[in-house]
């Protein structure tokens, strides 16, 4: 959850207008962007809020590392299925979760799709198989992991074209 999304729930919980809401610290028409996610708060301006509207600022950031941290969660559980499916050697099983990732709209999606498509034509030794989208895709992905594994090696290795 981003910070303009925690904001709106909270005003909205306190049933008040974005006038009400800001009082003088900012125009309506400045926190009308910011809620669209258009225009950032200042520091200054985003504790001035929250204690106007007696949310204290703990509160405020605990809910908002919640958030992030039950994303971070799905995430690496999502990473953990794909890389248990792919040492099982279970193409079916990876199919399984791009369909899971699709119906779902998972956060990433369009980097755990990547990755199990790349997976799957490892599995098959057919990396013609990935289109060039998806291939340019992994390729600027693993040139940027901070963590790089043989498996990320092998695959990036194969979608470099042959000498």
């Amino acid at each position: 959850m981003e910070i303009n999304e925690l904001l709106k729930k909270y005003r909205l919980i306190q049933h008040k207008s974005q006038q009400n809401w800001v009082g003088n610290i900012v125009s309506r028409s400045f926190y009308t962007k910011v809620e669209q996610g258009k225009s950032h708060l200042s520091a200054n301006d985003l504790l001035d809020l929250l204690h106007y509207n007696h949310i204290p600022t703990v509160d405020f950031f605990t809910k908002l590392n919640e958030a992030e941290c039950s994303q971070h969660h799905q995430e690496n559980q999502l990473k953990t299925l794909i890389t248990n499916a792919y040492y099982q050697n279970s193409k079916a099983e990876l199919e399984q979760i791009k369909d899971t990732i699709v119906t779902n709209n998972y956060p990433n999606q369009e980097e755990q799709l990547a990755l199990i498509n790349a997976y799957i034509a490892l599995m098959n030794h057919d990396f013609d198989s990935l289109n060039e989208k998806s291939r340019n895709y992994l390729k600027e992905k693993f040139l940027n992991t901070k963590f790089l594994s043989k498996d990320y090696l092998t695959i990036y290795r194969n979608l470099l074209p042959p000498i």
